[in-house]
């Protein structure tokens, strides 16, 4: 599969996501140099004819625009915040795999999402790598990465 493929998957199911369970929506960036400060970043695996993972890496200002909007309520608690971002790692990952299917009888297992930070200098080494997607959400970067292993 090659690097568009992969970046036209991701792009397609994260937006779904976001549009359906929170009504964001997606947009290109405006400005792809900014570099946010506080980094979360959620992360799934996958296991099938294919491996992989899925990264999100967000500013945690749109973790918690992010989960207002799921929930439909301000002020969650810390673990609820975090809790909504490893669902769109997982609701994101749930509509990645039929697109990477051979079939409509294959079975994938996936990883329980799991959470990690990303220190501001490490953030355009991450957006720069290949088969990431950087792209915007009520004006708040996010970049998604969706690595493949045959």
């Amino acid at each position: 599969m090659n690097v568009t493929d992969t970046m036209d998957i991701i792009t397609e199911s994260i937006s779904q996501a976001l549009e359906k369970i929170a009504f964001l929506e997606v947009t290109p960036p405006e400005d792809e140099s900014k570099s946010p400060d506080d980094i979360i970043v959620a992360e799934i695996g996958f296991v099938g004819h294919v491996s992989g993972r899925i990264q999100i890496a967000s500013e945690r200002e749109f973790v918690t625009a992010f989960a207002e909007n799921m929930c439909g309520m301000e002020g969650l608690t810390s673990e609820q915040y975090d809790d909504a971002l490893k669902e769109l790692a997982n609701i994101t990952c749930g509509l990645v795999l039929p697109m990477l299917a051979q079939s409509q009888k294959e079975d994938f297992n996936m990883t329980v999402p799991y959470l990690t930070t990303l220190s501001p200098p490490k953030w355009q080494d991450f957006i720069a790598e290949d088969d990431t997607v950087l792209l915007e959400v009520e004006g708040r970067l996010i970049c998604v990465k969706l690595e493949i292993h045959n």
